[in-house]
């Protein structure tokens, strides 16, 4: 939590004008080696907590001299516990998206504490392999989903979708992820009618066994749990 932010004043808002003040988290991802809790804040930069909690130690606001604009998510290498994080657009941010008045456009960065890749289309995800070989980001604007591979420092289309995809997730099964996008048809899981028909920005599987699905949105100030089984 940020150091001068009010937690009576700031928490439950989901008003992002506020966000300036209060900062506004779209995406986290744990570290379990660590026990570090990463941040994608879209007004403050990329973040961390410790294991004992408390106020979080902001890492980078910007990378190769540019200040981020949107981050939109994150995601810490199960092998070499590398972070790797999204900056969606260095012309609009979650304000102008929320108002509607914006043009998608190619100018966002997959950025690991440097820029790898740039001139994307409003990226957000990301999530590694379960190997840490490659990364797996969206493209919400071009509807699709690209493979960043670390070795060959390349990318590639690796899923076309008919929706606007969003937030990726690796799962407990290798090779699997989750991936919240919206305007999809004919999909195994839909979880419209669960989150009361709120666009679903965010997925978090945790406990396999008890097959709980944990999704989140930038329009509800609360987490909603999915029974998947």
């Amino acid at each position: 939590m940020e150091k001068n932010r009010s937690k009576q004043f700031c928490d439950g808002v989901t008003d992002p004008n506020l966000g300036p003040t209060c900062g506004r988290i779209l995406g986290i991802s744990f570290d379990p080696i660590s026990g570090s809790l990463h941040l994608a804040d879209t007004f403050f930069g990329f973040a961390s907590v410790g294991p004992n909690g408390g106020i979080d130690t902001i890492i980078a606001t910007g990378a190769n001299g540019v200040r981020f604009n949107f981050l939109t998510g994150c995601d810490v290498n199960p092998i070499t516990r590398d972070v790797i994080f999204t900056d969606a657009s260095q012309t609009f941010d979650i304000r102008t998206v929320v108002r509607g008045n914006f043009t998608p456009d190619s100018s966002g960065r997959l950025i690991k504490y440097k820029v790898v890749s740039d001139g994307l289309s409003v990226p957000a995800g990301p999530a590694f392999s379960h190997d840490g070989s490659f990364v797996l980001f969206s493209e919400f604007s071009d509807k699709r989903i690209i493979k960043y591979r670390l070795m060959e420092d390349t990318t590639e289309v690796f899923l076309n979708l008919t929706g606007n995809p969003i937030k990726i997730k690796r799962t407990p099964t290798c090779g699997e992820y989750w991936v919240a996008a919206n305007n999809i048809v004919s999909q195994p899981k839909n979880l419209q009618g669960q989150f009361n028909n709120t666009l679903v920005n965010a997925l978090q599987e945790y406990d396999v066994n008890a097959g709980k699905l944990y999704v989140g949105s930038r329009d509800a100030g609360y987490v909603g749990m999915f029974n998947k089984w």
